[in-house]
């Protein structure tokens, strides 16, 4: 089920008033005030909710919430109005494009909000917006603390069997370990690193022909990716990674997601000569 939950200064009666007293030149910001005080509404956000499963009939619910026709037929005329739901040609309803956008980044909100510590404390401006920063991380599960975090990155590291592509700021000994010995057993291995960074001679020890490196003047992020599985650890606004947590999911979709993130960071570095 997908909760809706919107901050207290949505519902607050100075913010009711004040959508009132807009002058007609803010007419879409009105707007915006409307639909979210729409959705405020304990009843009409449980109706949307059910609303996004498929589509439902009057009496399905008010049965479902407990509420007389009447009732039922007021939330539903709302929402209506606020062009978030719609009744098709045979009687059911149904919610709109719109409205089913406004679901999914009300999603993004509920995120973005319970990670408000976070997000105060790092920068994520080093991924694309077209990339749906942060909505994509909505996929993908928060680890905290250090080992724990290094610890996953080894792992993905020794469970790679095709490739790994990876950004890294700097080195370190157990990472630089675990990738050059997936390096000699025949695993892709795409680094990108800094400018200033030196690549360590373990990566060169047998097979380097499956080794590619590129540079960038800086790096805000840590990121590894397998066939299986992605990672990224942003960094503080000083541009230095943290990482005491991490970003990570087996999801086909946050994979992927993080397969165009690499992409869009290594087409814009320079190879480097190995």
């Amino acid at each position: 089920m997908v909760c809706l939950h919107y901050p207290k200064y949505f519902l607050s009666s100075e913010i009711l008033k004040y959508r009132h007293s807009l002058p007609c030149s803010m007419k879409s910001s009105r707007r915006r005030n409307d639909t979210l005080f729409e959705l405020s509404h304990e009843k009409r956000r449980a109706i949307v909710e059910m609303g996004i499963k498929g589509s439902l009939r009057h009496s399905e619910i008010g049965q479902a919430l407990n509420m007389s026709p009447s009732e039922t037929t007021r939330h539903l005329r709302r929402l209506i109005e606020a062009q978030i739901m719609v009744r098709k040609n045979d009687g059911a309803f149904g919610m709109t494009r719109f409205g089913k956008l406004l679901v999914e980044q009300a999603g993004t909100l509920e995120f973005i909000t319970a990670n408000e510590g976070y997000f105060q404390a790092h920068d994520i401006a080093s991924v694309p917006d077209w990339l749906e920063n942060p909505g994509a991380l909505m996929k993908s599960t928060r680890l905290d603390g250090t080992m724990e975090v290094l610890s996953h990155i080894l792992r993905m590291n020794a469970g790679a069997h095709e490739y790994i592509d990876s950004i890294q700021p700097e080195f370190t000994d157990a990472i630089v370990l675990a990738q050059s010995e997936r390096l000699r057993e025949g695993v892709a291995l795409s680094i990108l690193t800094t400018e200033r960074s030196k690549l360590p001679s373990e990566y060169f020890i047998g097979k380097t022909l499956n080794l590619s490196v590129r540079t960038a003047g800086s790096l805000p992020l840590f990121f590894i990716r397998n066939e299986n599985e992605g990672l990224v650890c942003f960094a503080h606004p000083n541009g230095e990674v943290d990482y005491s947590v991490a970003w990570t999911s087996k999801g086909e979709s946050f994979v992927e997601w993080c397969g165009l993130l690499f992409l869009s960071q290594w087409e814009r570095a320079r190879p480097a000569f190995l």
